[in-house]
């Protein structure tokens, strides 16, 4: 007898980050979305972006958590992020961020 896994409760969450900025945005994904594919892989979720607007879904938790690090390092404090930091943050996030 084998048991199944208990199914977690996958939610939606939607982002919009502000102000709408490409050439930000595109340094946030990563090239071909890489830095966002990389959390997904951590945090089980899946990622669908169309400009400056999310949307994530997955168990809440990881949802969650993967809202407040987009946001975070969707809007750089001094308004100026260079692309190698940008990598390796989001490398940073994808190898850091655990839901427990």
């Amino acid at each position: 007898m084998t048991s199944e896994p208990p199914q977690q409760q996958t939610t939606q969450q939607s982002l919009t980050l502000e102000p709408n900025d490409a050439r930000h945005l595109a340094t946030l994904c990563g090239q071909l979305d890489s830095h966002l594919r990389q959390i997904e892989q951590r945090l089980a979720i899946r990622i669908s972006a169309r400009g400056n607007q999310f949307l994530l879904e997955g168990p809440a938790a990881a949802v969650n958590a993967a809202q407040w690090r987009v946001a975070c390092d969707g809007m750089p404090a001094n308004g100026r992020a260079s692309s190698e930091s940008k990598a390796r943050n989001s490398s940073a996030i994808a190898s850091a961020l655990v839901v427990a």
